[in-house]
């Protein structure tokens, strides 16, 4: 796309582009706006950040459900890509 600073987005700014989080009344998703995101899959996304309990494991998104949680870093996981600093 023309730009050299794409990266992985942190557990926090992955987790803010949710629209619904948790389990309770999300229903079906994807929970991400889908003007702006059109054609989400309910997958789950890695993020940048570690999960510091486990080793190996890295924070993810599922906006299938709005789930956070961690997540063996060998688990084939998709990637949503963000410009800039942090």
């Amino acid at each position: 796309c023309g730009y050299s600073d794409w990266r992985l987005p942190t557990k926090d700014e992955l987790a803010g582009m949710l629209t619904c989080s948790g389990y309770l009344n999300c229903g079906t998703g994807p929970h991400i706006e889908q003007s702006y995101f059109p054609n989400t899959q309910n997958v789950r996304n890695w993020s940048s950040s570690a999960f510091a309990s486990l080793n190996n494991a890295a924070w993810d998104v599922y906006f299938g459900s709005g789930l956070v949680g961690g997540n063996n870093k060998y688990t084939v996981n998709h990637v949503r890509l963000v410009r800039g600093s942090q």
